[in-house]
């Protein structure tokens, strides 16, 4: 065979590879529309994904390494993946839907872990099950092509050269320009013609030499080699959940930075694979492998000092190159190359030895692949879910380390004696390193309290008095600052105050739960609040009394549950609901905004209704803030724009439906308001008479129209503010109260518009009128102050 054909074929591994995990990548973020943002949810998709590739390679690898005509399965199994891409935007969706109904709004862990499982395996299986048996079909059509020749290497480091090819063009190219859809068909049209051609490379050759016995004995035992196959499964993806947890308390954790991590963690895998298959080294493996190992242990403990400095390496790189898209990519590639590099270079040589040994033992690398992918999909559960919260990442990352120095005397017979000595000084190492807690504190801040939990690291930030919440030391979420409570109390203030008589109220978002505190003051209202991490709701009690201690109220009831998830499923509906400040940027946050998560809490809504999505308009630009008011125009064309607060370095505005500003007249709130106590809170948080309530309208439904103007909307399918919302979180020069005074332009003649309607009290809207120009005036004098 020509070498131009050999190129041929490691290229279409290299084009299975970067559908596969393209396709990894869509469907997770698909199931996780329904199954939730949870870790259990994420991390169980990619656990089925691997069970699938697991079942495909170990059940019909041996068939395929002695059929015939290898490159039909081949052929037949990339049309069934493609098949399968095709259909996912039909199947996926119903199959979310049957999840999100067996799960409901707050399901308990082992049903949540057990669904998030089962569901992506049954309905990925015909697709993952393909994938698994493309590479052992590949090698064998490689393999009887070389006549022979060792190349389970090679297509092992083709076919992960294309995942990452996969990752980074679906990420950075295809997903923000096409969506999931069309992005689904490109890639199953690689897959088509990766089929067409297999098929069309197999006419150009000569026929496949008879097939011989392959057995034969190899240096290392079955069961070794398998026990070392399940194992390095489970420690090399279990090394990668880790390890990208603790990254993203440095790196910006937007859905690039994920994909950069992934992408470096496998280019280095493949480097791995491709040097063993170019050295081919004739060598006592044994010995051989026994040192990778013993090197392996060492990288994963030095990777371990690394993400200790993590933070100081992240800032000075930033310090280095500057902001933008483009330098935060690389500031964010060269850490994860600092962390994943070593590591997983050898990961991919010692898989690469281990399956070829397999591959000369038993004719095939079906039960090599198989039993590989298993431990991979063992790995989130026992490393993410497990061991991450109950010991810390630390110490699961020392019993990574341990468990690849075990791996080493195991593969080569060491001394027990040598191996106990090794190992009680990798515990001593790993004991005296303090606990991997990154914490970026300012001048006066102490650490109240820090928990690692499944989700997500939270932290209680003290300076002084005030106290705020961090959330994977990247998230500021709530305190109690002055300014801070101010707002955070206006942001439940101002919509229960918009509704006449509301009932009941849905919060989606608790934080610090002052909000939601000061929402319970509206008794006899009944409140349900989600939050996402639930080790959140666990730290509550550190931000009483100013949050009220709504953990400790009856009209409360507290869910740590999924926001999209609770929405679609809760059984009541709503006469108040409030989203919070959700970081559009954030992996996964941006599908908040969606049009059809506004179209779900329509359905949540009860008639005359009032929702309330509060805007982080500090990290947003104008363009952002467009496609967000395009989107909610959409399903609530009535809507108005609210600001919570004068906090001009961190405004907060909001997206109002369901209310009417001329019913806010003269009497409003005294007929509102009947409590005393109430009464008192609300003169604190200076909301002591109607035109107060009404200056925190800046918009109309009218002028919000004309601010949007025309455009796009933000989809399930093309979330575009996920992907525009990083660049600009990159830019830490921004100004938001530059672009708060775009709005305000705007709002003179809204305020005119709504004064008017006022006119059977011509005193009222005369007052009005002055009151919104003395705002306007009062807070483009702030502006001047700051700049």
């Amino acid at each position: 065979m020509s070498a131009r054909t050999t190129r041929a074929l490691y290229a279409l591994m290299f084009l299975s590879g970067s559908a596969g995990l393209a396709y990894q990548s869509i469907w997770t973020k698909t199931f996780a529309l329904t199954l939730g943002h949870e870790m259990p949810s994420l991390l169980g998709v990619v656990a089925a994904f691997f069970a699938g590739l697991s079942a495909g390679s170990w059940s019909l690898g041996r068939r395929v390494g002695r059929a015939a005509r290898p490159h039909y399965w081949y052929a037949g199994c990339e049309l069934l993946i493609a098949l399968v891409a095709i259909l996912t935007p039909v199947l996926l969706p119903e199959a979310s839907q049957l999840a999100g109904r067996f799960l409901g709004v707050a399901p308990a862990p082992w049903l949540h872990w057990t669904m998030a499982f089962v569901i992506p395996f049954v309905v990925l299986l015909p697709a993952t099950f393909a994938m698994g048996v493309t590479v052992p079909a590949m090698e064998q059509f490689l393999s009887r092509s070389l006549h022979g020749g060792p190349v389970v290497a090679g297509v092992y480091a083709a076919n992960t050269a294309g995942a990452v090819a996969g990752v980074l063009l679906s990420v950075f190219v295809a997903l923000p320009i096409l969506g999931q859809t069309r992005t689904l068909w490109v890639f199953a049209g690689v897959n088509v013609l990766c089929a067409i051609g297999a098929m069309r490379l197999r006419d150009s050759m000569s026929d496949f030499p008879a097939q011989t016995s392959a057995a034969t004995p190899g240096p290392i035992d079955a069961t070794r080699i398998a026990f070392l196959l399940l194992a390095t499964g489970l420690f090399g993806v279990g090394y990668e959940v880790v390890a990208v947890r603790v990254l993203s308390q440095v790196f910006e954790a937007t859905l690039y930075s994920f994909a950069t991590a992934l992408a470096v963690y496998l280019a280095a895998s493949s480097a791995g694979a491709a040097l063993v298959q170019r050295w081919q080294m004739r060598v006592d493996l044994e010995r051989w492998l026994g040192r990778l190992f013993l090197l392996l242990s060492l990288s994963v403990l030095a990777g371990l000092c690394v993400m200790f400095a993590a933070e100081h390496l992240y800032r000075a790189l930033r310090l280095a190159l500057g902001d933008g898209m483009v330098q935060v990519f690389v500031c964010e590639t060269l850490l994860a190359i600092s962390v994943f590099a070593l590591p997983s270079m050898l990961m991919g040589m010692i898989f690469a030895q281990l399956a070829q040994i397999e591959r000369e033992r038993s004719g095939h690398i079906g039960r090599a692949m198989g039993i590989n992918t298993l431990g991979a999909a063992l790995a989130p559960a026992l490393f993410g879910i497990a061991l991450l919260p109950l010991v810390g990442a630390k110490w699961t990352l020392g019993i990574i380390g341990l468990g690849y120095l075990v791996l080493s005397s195991v593969v080569a017979g060491f001394a027990r004696r040598r191996v106990l000595v090794v190992t009680c000084a990798v515990v001593a190492v790993v004991a005296l390193l303090p606990a991997l807690r990154i914490m970026t504190l300012r001048e006066g801040e102490r650490v109240v309290v820090f928990n690692e939990g499944v989700l997500a690291s939270t932290a209680v930030v003290q300076r002084g008095e005030a106290k705020n919440l961090r959330v994977n030391n990247r998230y500021q979420m709530g305190g109690t600052t002055t300014g801070a409570l101010l707002f955070q109390r206006r942001q439940a203030h101002l919509p229960l105050l918009l509704h006449p008589a509301p009932d009941n109220a849905l919060f989606l978002g608790v934080a610090s739960g002052v909000t939601v505190g000061t929402a319970a003051q509206y008794t006899p209202i009944r409140i349900d609040a989600v939050e996402l991490v639930p080790n959140v709701l666990d730290l509550l009690e550190h931000f009483a009394p100013a949050n009220g201690a709504p953990q400790a109220r009856d009209n409360v009831r507290l869910f740590a549950s999924d926001a999209r998830r609770f929405v679609q499923f809760a059984e009541d509906r709503y006469d108040v609901i409030v989203a919070d400040l959700f970081h559009p940027a954030r992996d996964g946050a941006g599908l908040l905004f969606s049009r059809e998560h506004y179209e779900a809490i329509r359905e949540r809504l009860a008639p005359d209704g009032v929702f309330c999505h509060w805007l982080p308009f500090h990290q947003l630009d104008l363009d952002m803030v467009r496609l967000i008011v395009r989107t909610f125009q959409t399903v609530f064309p009535d809507a108005h724009l609210v600001l919570a607060s004068d906090m001009l370095r961190f405004p907060a505005l909001g997206l109002v439906t369901g209310i009417e500003p001329s019913a806010i007249a003269p009497g409003y709130l005294k007929r509102r308001v009947a409590s005393p106590e109430l009464r008192s809170v609300l003169q604190r948080d200076l909301l002591t008479n109607e035109l107060q309530l009404l200056a925190s309208v800046l918009l109309d439904a009218e002028a919000l129209s004309a601010l949007a103007g025309a455009g796009p909307v933000n989809t399930d399918d093309l979330p575009r503010l996920a992907y525009a919302a990083p660049r600009f979180t990159y830019d830490r020069g921004s100004k938001p109260y530059g672009r708060l005074m775009s709005i305000l332009e705007a709002s003179d003649q809204s305020a005119g518009r709504m004064a008017r309607a006022h006119a059977a009290n011509a005193a009222f809207a005369v007052r009005w009128q002055k009151f919104v120009d003395a705002r306007n005036a009062y807070l483009r004098g702030l502006k001047a102050h700051l700049e």
